[in-house]
């Protein structure tokens, strides 16, 4: 892996002047050789990437499954904010309910699939601990 670093020279900076009058116009001592990027910023790691290629690249597998994960992890976190709050609903049961019960696409990532299925089952015992 290559590092990429920025320039290593360093300048003091020049000493201000003061002008008098509202008609001083900014002016900046940069000269014409000066890169406006002083640095690379960190990259991303290669398995993030990697995986964000995959979500638009496939046929709808993964996508899929995410947005089913995304909305079970919703419901997850509703029901939380409503035991917090004690106002269980049998509707956001049903919802979550469902949500569990539903498989990962078939043609989605593996690792994809197995998140998904912790997730789903992380439903199903809140669901137990409810009698659902």
């Amino acid at each position: 892996m290559i590092k990429i670093q920025g320039s290593t020279e360093t300048r003091p900076a020049a000493a201000a002047k003061k002008k008098s009058g509202a008609s001083a116009a900014f002016k900046t001592d940069v000269p014409a050789s000066a890169s406006a990027s002083t640095g690379a910023a960190p990259g991303a790691p290669a398995s993030v990437l990697s995986a964000l290629i995959a979500l638009q690249s496939d046929g709808g597998g993964n996508a899929k499954t995410f947005a089913a994960a995304q909305r079970t992890l919703d419901l997850l976190d509703g029901l939380r904010l409503a035991v917090l709050e004690g106002e269980e609903s049998a509707d956001a049961l049903e919802a979550l309910s469902d949500a569990a019960s539903a498989r990962a696409h078939a043609a989605a990532d593996e690792n994809l699939k197995n998140i998904y299925d912790e997730i789903a089952l992380r439903a199903r015992v809140e669901l137990a601990k409810r009698g659902r």
